[in-house]
């Protein structure tokens, strides 16, 4: 169970998502079970990826469904599943650095209008922050993951 517990990624909301703060304990238990989890912000995809093998995609939300008409479709084949992972470029993004000015993992993955991924500290407290700017840097995406 320990070495399945190492690969789960979970990509969550960034922390000051106006939904995401009501579920702050949630992301916080989550965190103690799950080997990484990485806030985006302006996240809206709803994938989950087991094993490399099978793909569930739709508009559920799976880590908080709620009496709601959503649908999940799932799909088999380790192909597809690969496919997912690097289009979504599930490998860089799962790796966040550390603040260059703080030092602490409160990072988030955004995007600009341009397309370009940013990492971008969401410490208030940063030494770095003017205004409402944070430390940021670009992704630095492995050779294979470049689209």
């Amino acid at each position: 169970m320990t070495a399945l517990s190492a690969s789960v990624r979970v990509f969550v909301r960034d922390p000051y998502d106006t939904g995401q703060k009501k579920q702050a304990a949630l992301v916080k238990q989550l965190r103690a079970v799950v080997s990484t989890v990485v806030p985006v912000n302006v996240m809206h995809q709803k994938i989950v990826v087991i094993d490399e093998r099978t793909v569930l995609l739709g508009s559920l939300n799976s880590l908080s469904q709620s009496r709601s008409r959503e649908v999940m479709l799932t799909i088999h084949g380790g192909h597809f599943a690969r496919r997912i992972l690097t289009h979504e470029h599930a490998e860089d993004f799962a790796r966040p650095p550390r603040c260059g000015a703080c030092q602490l993992d409160e990072v988030d993955l955004r995007r600009r209008k341009n397309g370009d991924w940013r990492w971008r500290c969401y410490n208030r407290a940063c030494p770095a922050r003017k205004g409402s700017r944070g430390w940021e840097t670009p992704v630095r995406f492995t050779a294979r993951h470049r689209t």
